[in-house]
């Protein structure tokens, strides 16, 4: 039977790897639409729950007096956080489990696909269940842990909802009026009101929390194989809403610990700890890059019946027939079957290939000059933090660059 990964003689492992790993991500984030989905339905069936108290509640407080002290509104109040810290909690209860099980399957995955895409037998280490699911409360994403998240999400959804009814109190709104604000209007299919800034806060989270999980439970397993994995590609989507900071890091290579280096030659991610999500609903992911070295040295070959002492004596053959030495023989073996780090598209060389119209739009008309004509690159646009410069900023440190472009 056919070795199907004979039909692409010229394509590494790593490559191999890369286009599984991206083909993945697509999956990943139709899988974190579906969630999305989830979480809003139990939101919105909330928001119903909570505009029908509003009806009843707000016509005993919008008759009387305006008084943000009195019981009336006191006991609104109470009734409010309680509604809402019910509904946040139904969130917590649906996504946190999902999360666990996520970072499972995350770290599974990926450890398959590394083996599948290698034309060698890898034995990876695997990670404990009980620690990938600790990633989900103990592993921050963009910043803050899970819980963090939550609490946010909680804070800011009761404090835009009271803070928008005390307004329409205070301008003397009717309580239909005040409703609208609170729920939006039909004509715009509910998506102009307070409770929809909140739905759609919920889905960053939500998008942030899934993002986050699955990179660090895919990080996890190549921390625990550092001898095979030699670094890991920063890999942006390939679109117009992709943000400065992941346009900039695409393609960037960071070492997978600390103390770890990345193949010579291989554009460095700076700072090299950054991983996704670099900000909230990042779509980024990173890519491992399998060192064939290695894995020629410590596997057995598996495309012929070879033992790794078979392989290793073919390879001191080859080296008597050409006169280099052996460590030659099973570098170039490893490069032609492995690869250091797939030759695929970054968003920079995307992008240049786009219409100027385009180029313009994602990045503005003069970051659009100074990337096509004063010779800047993506990193140039941004700080170690993924903050983007402004012109004025910029200006200073490449005034060639605004030479060039006419600027």
């Amino acid at each position: 039977m056919a070795d199907p990964r004979r039909d692409k003689p010229n394509v590494t492992g790593n490559q191999k790897l890369f286009d599984a790993a991206l083909r993945h991500q697509v999956g990943l984030i139709r899988f974190t639409s579906g969630e999305v989905r989830r979480v809003v339905d139990l939101l919105e069936e909330a928001d119903r729950d909570l505009v029908g108290m509003l009806r009843n509640r707000l016509g005993d407080v919008s008759r009387a007096p305006t008084d943000f002290t009195s019981e009336r509104w006191k006991l609104l109040l109470a009734d409010i956080r309680v509604a809402r810290g019910e509904a946040m909690s139904k969130v917590r209860g649906e996504l946190s489990p999902t999360l666990r099980e996520l970072s499972v399957m995350e770290a599974g995955f990926e450890k398959r696909i590394i083996q599948g895409s290698m034309p060698l037998s890898l034995e990876l280490a695997s990670v404990s269940s009980s620690s990938l699911h600790a990633i989900v409360t103990t592993q921050p994403f963009n910043g803050n842990l899970l819980g963090q998240w939550y609490g946010t999400l909680a804070s800011s959804d009761k404090s835009n909802l009271i803070r928008t009814i005390q307004l329409g109190l205070t301008e003397g709104s009717t309580l239909d009026q005040i409703v609208r604000r609170v729920a939006g209007t039909r004509s715009e299919g509910f998506s102009n009101g307070v409770l929809a800034i909140n739905r759609r806060n919920a889905e960053t989270v939500v998008r942030t929390a899934v993002n986050g999980v699955a990179n660090a439970a895919r990080n996890a397993l190549w921390v625990e194989n550092a001898d095979l994995i030699s670094a890991l590609r920063w890999t942006a989507t390939l679109d117009g809403r992709t943000t400065p900071v992941c346009r900039a890091r695409d393609g960037r290579v960071a070492p997978v610990s600390p103390q770890g280096s990345i193949p010579k030659g291989q554009p460095a991610l700076s700072p090299s700890g950054a991983r996704p999500p670099a900000h909230p609903g990042c779509r980024s992911v990173m890519v491992a890059v399998v060192d064939g070295i290695e894995a020629v040295g410590t596997r057995p070959f598996v495309r012929d019946t070879r033992t790794r002492g078979g392989r290793e004596t073919n390879f001191r053959k080859e080296a008597r027939r050409s006169g280099r030495p052996i460590q030659e023989v099973r570098k170039a073996w490893a490069q032609r079957n492995i690869g250091s780090v797939p030759a695929e598209v970054t968003y920079q060389d995307w992008l240049r290939r786009q219409p100027v119209s385009f180029q313009d739009d994602v990045l503005g008309p003069s970051f659009g000059k100074l990337f096509r004509d004063g010779g800047l690159t993506l990193p140039k646009f941004v700080d170690e933090a993924g903050k983007q410069f402004t012109l004025a900023q910029l200006r200073i440190t490449e005034s060639a660059a605004f030479a060039a472009a006419g600027l």
